[in-house]
């Protein structure tokens, strides 16, 4: 990933974390759900919604999800069309 990328998809995380609402959501929670979803998907996170990494935080960070499950959930969701926030209320 080139700089200007890397820092634009920096950019996206920190309005992501401030559009959250939620001020446990932090930009540096959501570079770590970036890596963590990456690693167990296989790929880049970063095809995934902004709204997932939010509930991968979530689920890992406050919910004490293993890594493994959260990602389970959250790309299920994508896959199957449905909100990955909607699946947690």
């Amino acid at each position: 990933m080139s700089y200007k990328a890397a820092n634009q998809y920096q950019h996206e995380l920190k309005k992501a974390a401030g559009f959250s609402g939620d001020n446990f959501i932090t930009t540096e929670k959501l570079v770590k759900a970036h890596g963590m979803l990456s690693k167990e998907i296989g790929m880049s996170a970063q095809m995934l919604k902004t709204e997932s990494l939010v509930s991968a935080t979530f689920l890992t960070e406050k919910l004490g999800l293993a890594a493994g499950e959260a990602s389970r959930l959250v790309t299920m969701a994508e896959l199957t069309g449905q909100s990955s926030e909607g699946m947690l209320k």
